[in-house]
């Protein structure tokens, strides 16, 4: 007998503790959504199968449990009910036929399907929610003991007419001149261009990322260059707005002064305005007069005073390499 009472004890625990977590969702229940019947449902048949596995409880006890995972409205249905076991069975029915209304639940899946949002545009995003969306609906309607199997081309005309003008014409170039496709081929065609979308994405996003470092790298490189272009046009003899090649003090200079100068701020002897090469790396032209690797700046006419001291910096400095001959500035 004590062992009759202990496992009765643990049935009435465990029945107690479901009918607990039925109750506690119910009250957090606001608007009867489909998804709220489909979860209240599973609630139900779980229910269902401990209440039919511990028979041996009493209806007047399982009444008083149902009673106790009631409220609001569905408590409200039953209030004038009294307590018995002949009860038990009439709150039951009384429910079922309140809230397992499985008419509403199928209209509620098809409109469902009739309302699957369109795709404005050739997106994996919205093409995943119509795939979704189709599948749980058509799967719901099943479990419903629907002819769903016989709805082919209602499905594929409805579903069909969300897609996409890109995707819908990909989906009518599949079909043979003739063919009736299946249901089933056209949720895998669905599958199909979604994966393909989304791996299409992934790449899209990588190559993105890759392209945005190179440009923003290529983007710094000619700021910089801009930079340095518009420094080294400016003159930097004597800080003027004029060029190097048009500054009077700078070609009162002697060829020599010219020369220190030039090699004191790290220039270029060819084209005296940049950095970042010498003069054998120069792309600008040789000396006009001699065609040499230094600037004309640097060499001077025969017969001038310093002529002979031009040449020493010519030789010591600028080296005697001749590239090709372009024009100087």
């Amino acid at each position: 007998m004590a062992a009759q009472i202990t496992t009765l004890k643990k049935k009435r625990s465990t029945i107690k503790a479901v009918c607990t977590r039925i109750q506690t969702y119910v009250n957090g229940v606001g608007e009867l959504t489909l998804d709220v019947l489909a979860n209240l449902e599973e609630r139900k048949e779980r229910l269902g199968h401990y209440w039919n596995e511990y028979d041996k409880i009493h209806d007047i006890q399982r009444l008083q449990y149902l009673c106790a995972s009631l409220s609001g409205k569905a408590a409200g249905i039953i209030a004038s009910l009294e307590m018995s076991d002949h009860n038990y069975s009439v709150v039951w029915d009384i429910l079922k036929k309140r809230y397992d209304n499985k008419q509403t639940i199928i209209q509620t899946h098809i409109k469902s399907i009739f309302e699957l949002p369109a795709m404005s545009r050739e997106n994996s995003k919205e093409l995943r929610l119509i795939s979704d969306g189709e599948s749980r609906h058509v799967l719901a309607l099943q479990s419903l003991k629907r002819p769903v199997n016989s709805w082919d081309d209602i499905l594929i005309y409805v579903i069909s007419s969300k897609l996409d003008v890109a995707t819908a014409k990909d989906w009518q170039a599949t079909l043979k001149e003739s063919q009736i496709p299946t249901f089933k081929e056209f949720v895998d065609f669905i599958a199909h261009c979604s994966q393909i979308l989304e791996t299409t994405l992934k790449t899209n996003v990588t190559s993105s990322k890759r392209y945005d470092t190179r440009s923003h790298s290529l983007m710094n490189a000619k700021q910089q260059s801009a930079h340095v272009t518009i420094t080294d046009n400016k003159c930097w003899y004597y800080n003027g707005e004029h060029t190097v090649y048009k500054c009077k003090g700078f070609l009162a200079l002697s060829v020599a002064r010219r020369a220190a100068e030039v090699r004191k701020k790290e220039l270029c002897l060819n084209c005296l305005r940049s950095t970042s090469h010498i003069a054998s790396n120069c792309q600008s032209g040789n000396c006009k007069t001699c065609h040499f690797r230094h600037h004309t700046l640097l060499r001077r006419m025969q017969g001038k005073d310093d002529n002979k001291e031009s040449e020493e910096v010519q030789t010591s400095a600028l080296g005697k390499e001749k590239p090709e001959d372009s024009s100087q500035d």
